[in-house]
């Protein structure tokens, strides 16, 4: 008889039929942490850039066969967004980039301002607050669709993922020809991306859809902003330091 190490379960299997665990703990060692490598960059290799490749060709395809069980392959949401967005972070330490050099001249609060440069020096943590908005505004505006907030938070969190890739050429085309021209040209390319990746997913070939798709990209972003502005005008008017 066996007891689950996990949870306590006895059972005279292999593995335990509660949660799965094996009834053999092997023990950490050098054979353990060499498999474990190995694994960990075998599955960044083919689950990565296998998910990469379709993002490119067939981005609502690819993420609505996700959603509906086609999951094997595929590098997880969630993690792709995460792993793609500190790739990003990184590179942009590396060209020393700053995405509100544009806005000093033009932006009304200070602390606006500070918020913005916050969320691009935090990419991975502004990209999940942004699609947290840009789910919402999907359900919205395509509640007569069968997918539910969750699915559409999936969809944004690859499509994010993928523009954060996108993201990084620009910075180096930037960086090496000394004009912030193509860093902007791929931002409003970003806008498009969303849109027929959105439209794929649905699965409809409507330019309703696809214009749909459009505005829940910009009607998030622009209410992104919009708090953002909110907040900043709140701390200054608290007078509150960060």
């Amino acid at each position: 008889m066996n007891t689950c190490k996990n949870c306590s379960n006895n059972f005279n299997t292999k593995f335990c039929p509660e949660c799965g665990t094996n009834s053999i703990t092997k023990r950490i060692d050098k054979d353990y942490l060499l498999h474990e490598i190995q694994h960990g960059i075998l599955h960044l290799e083919n689950g990565f850039l296998y998910s990469t490749k379709k993002l490119l060709t067939n981005p609502g395809h690819m993420i609505r066969g996700f959603v509906e069980g086609i999951r094997e392959k595929h590098f997880k949401p969630i993690g792709y967004l995460i792993t793609t967005s500190l790739l990003y972070i990184f590179i942009k330490h590396l060209t020393h980039f700053k995405e509100v050099e544009d806005l000093k001249d033009t932006v009304v609060s200070e602390s606006y301002l500070k918020l913005l440069d916050w969320a691009t020096e935090h990419q991975n943590y502004s990209n999940i607050i942004e699609i947290v908005f840009i789910s919402f505004f999907a359900t919205l505006f395509f509640r007569k669709q069968k997918y539910n907030y969750f699915e559409y938070f999936i969809l944004y969190s690859y499509l994010t993922g993928f523009t954060m890739l996108i993201g990084i050429v620009s910075l180096l085309i930037s960086y090496y020809t000394e004009s912030r021209l193509p860093f902007k040209i791929i931002q409003y390319a970003n806008i498009l991306y969303f849109a027929w990746g959105t439209g794929q997913f649905i699965g409809s070939t409507k330019w309703v859809i696809y214009l749909k798709s459009f505005f829940v990209y910009l009607f998030s972003t622009i209410f992104f902003f919009i708090i953002m502005l909110f907040l900043g005008f709140i701390l200054q008017m608290l007078n509150i330091q960060y």
